[in-house]
């Protein structure tokens, strides 16, 4: 997310399944405080649904929120059945440790393969002007 802010050559981002905690600047009378300034360059978040659904549960309060709607072009989108582990290599090399990490019941192989695309597709179009971005919100 500093990356996007911070240096020129970044044209475009992608957040998986985090929180922009660095975009928080401060705590003040029961609210968060958060950067307000426009972010530059698109961003995209791909979060799993309980992710996703948290976000939903904190509203404005939830700084994922904030940035998204401050970018130049903001996107969420969310996996079903997918733990954050899922969003990593690790459930097929060692599935039992993802398991103990947080997968969802969605086929490993199939969540990357999908996300995998979507990151191609989305940068594909942003720096290198090809194709066209047609985002689902859920997956």
């Amino acid at each position: 997310m500093t990356a996007g802010r911070e240096r020129p050559q970044v044209r475009a981002v992608i957040d998986l399944d985090g929180t922009m905690l660095g975009e928080e600047t401060g705590f003040a009378d029961g609210k968060y405080q958060m950067n307000t300034e426009p972010y530059p360059v698109p961003l995209l978040c791909i979060d799993t649904s309980e992710h996703y659904e948290q976000g939903q549960r904190y509203g404005d309060q939830y700084v994922n929120h904030v940035i998204l709607s401050l970018a130049k072009d903001g996107r969420e989108i969310q996996f079903t059945d997918a733990g954050h582990m899922n969003f990593t290599d690790l459930p097929l090399f060692s599935p039992p440790l993802a398991a103990l990490l947080g997968t969802g019941k969605r086929d490993a192989r199939e969540c990357l393969v999908t996300m995998n695309g979507i990151i191609r597709d989305y940068f594909d179009y942003y720096l290198k002007g090809q194709g066209t971005l047609s985002l689902q919100e859920t997956y």
